[in-house]
């Protein structure tokens, strides 16, 4: 008895962890001389239950440093274009605004966040920097560098509602999560996964290919190139789930 009343302990007890609430720091956008993050980002995180906390720009080492300390995952939201010099290409006349600001401060905050070993979920453009970061590349522009056109990567209805299919492996914590072979997902992005970072892995794919998702097992990263956070607000299942499950999601 006493021992069946120990195993109810313990699953009571690892299911706290994964829905406990946390606090996710997101990195802001840095644009205009403000300090902001799209309001979705927000909404969906306090929907979860857990508490956003916004990590600017032009904070020193330390500071950074004691930052990350107190956050529970970083989160890094989507934007603008990646700068191509940063994975060793020259720029596609299809190349999108970039923010080298942005981009020097994610690398900075991506360094950190690794050193510390602190879980860190990317979206869309997130996605594409943590795979440039550890040593991927990046399709520059869908539309004219990848071979396959079936699928239009920018869609013309609200973010809030699904526009295309994500195949989605078996053997992924997106998986465990979501329990769902094939995810209806948004999609807003010319850019994407060419070659894959070592250390990370798929997890879903577009049914043209293109990467969707990717996890590290030897880090505590995931990213997925489509925007959960929309779906999540809309309550579109599993979506708020797999913001419920942030941790989960991204633990090794």
């Amino acid at each position: 008895m006493k021992k069946t009343i120990f195993i109810l302990c313990l699953l009571a007890a690892s299911t706290h962890i994964w829905a406990r609430q946390l606090i996710v720091g997101v990195a802001e956008e840095r644009r205009d001389g403000s300090v902001s993050a799209p309001r979705s980002y927000i909404s969906a995180i306090e929907q979860a239950g857990h508490i956003p906390f916004l990590i600017p720009d032009g904070l020193g080492e330390k500071e950074l440093r004691k930052i990350l300390k107190k956050v529970d995952i970083l989160l890094l939201p989507g934007g603008e274009d990646v700068e191509p010099a940063r994975y060793g290409a020259k720029p596609s006349p299809q190349l999108g605004v970039v923010n080298v600001n942005r981009d020097n401060f994610e690398w900075q905050i991506l360094s950190e966040a690794v050193r510390q070993r602190k879980p860190i979920m990317g979206i869309c453009r997130g996605l594409q920097m943590i795979n440039v970061f550890l040593g991927g590349t990046l399709y520059q522009d869908l539309p004219s560098e990848y071979p396959d056109t079936t699928l239009h990567h920018r869609q013309d209805i609200p973010a809030s509602s699904p526009s295309h299919l994500a195949i989605v492996s078996r053997d992924s914590r997106l998986y465990a999560i979501t329990q769902q072979d094939t995810l209806a997902v948004n999609t807003s992005h010319h850019q994407a996964i060419r070659q894959l970072a070592p250390g990370l892995r798929v997890t879903a794919r577009a049914t043209d290919g293109v990467i969707e998702g990717v996890e590290c097992d030897s880090l505590p990263i995931a990213a997925v190139q489509f925007h959960p956070e929309h779906l999540a607000v809309n309550k579109l299942a599993p979506f708020p789930e797999l913001f419920r499950q942030l941790k989960r999601l991204c633990k090794k």
